[in-house]
């Protein structure tokens, strides 16, 4: 298994249950960290069963 980047495990240890993905946006740009950046940590946690999103 690959390990996570720190952005990667920096969204795991923040989420709380559910959130909605303009939140979590919100937070990391909070953080200067850009959408595009945050989308593709989110993606990356999606390929690897590590983070769920619900319709």
């Amino acid at each position: 298994m690959t390990e996570l980047d720190p952005l990667e495990r920096e969204i795991l240890g923040r989420l709380e249950g559910r959130i909605a993905v303009p939140d979590l946006i919100g937070i990391f740009r909070d953080l200067d960290v850009d959408e595009p950046t945050v989308m593709a940590a989110t993606r990356s946690l999606l390929r690897r069963q590590l983070l769920r999103i619900d319709g």
